[in-house]
């Protein structure tokens, strides 16, 4: 017969080895997502400041959209290229005041403010950034380590305006 003890302290131990890796993966998790909204808020604040400048009222985040905006960056980065979403009808059809305008803008550079300037220069773009029309944004910021296809250690992202 075990003793009483033996036996729950091998429970224990084994109750930590089944959680420990669940754990670990929250811990990494949780880390990650305010990383990344962070990200998001400061191009949102950066996007906001300019459209300000134009006397425009600010753009309100939307979470979900950004997922999908999230998603169409990490395409981008997969395949070392900037470009437009293809199905943007589709993505925006569940979304009402998407009849009055939907448009993405995509772009990569140094920081997030850079990337912002060279949109802003990009007549389309800037004519997108700047639209009374509008009324939210979903934002997809990413920012990769090492070589990519923008260059080294770069900021890329989609921002999905509708309004």
């Amino acid at each position: 017969m075990r003793h009483p003890k033996t036996t729950g302290h091998r429970r224990a131990r084994r109750a930590t080895r089944l959680l420990l890796p669940i754990l670990v993966t929250l811990l990494l998790v949780t880390l990650a997502a305010p990383a990344q909204a962070t990200m998001r808020s400061r191009y949102l604040r950066i996007i906001n400041h300019t459209r300000a400048q134009h006397d425009l009222r600010p753009l309100k985040l939307n979470t979900k959209l950004s997922d999908t905006a999230k998603g169409h960056t990490r395409k981008m980065i997969r395949e070392g290229r900037l470009f437009d979403m293809g199905n943007l009808a589709v993505i925006l059809a569940p979304y009402a005041g998407y009849q009055t305008m939907g448009a993405d803008v995509v772009g990569c550079g140094d920081t997030l403010f850079q990337m912002h300037r060279l949109m802003m220069h990009h007549a389309y773009h800037r004519k997108i950034i700047l639209s009374r029309k509008v009324d939210f944004v979903g934002i997809g910021a990413i920012h990769r380590s090492g070589r990519s296809g923008c260059g080294r250690n770069q900021f890329w992202a989609t921002a999905i305006f509708f309004g």
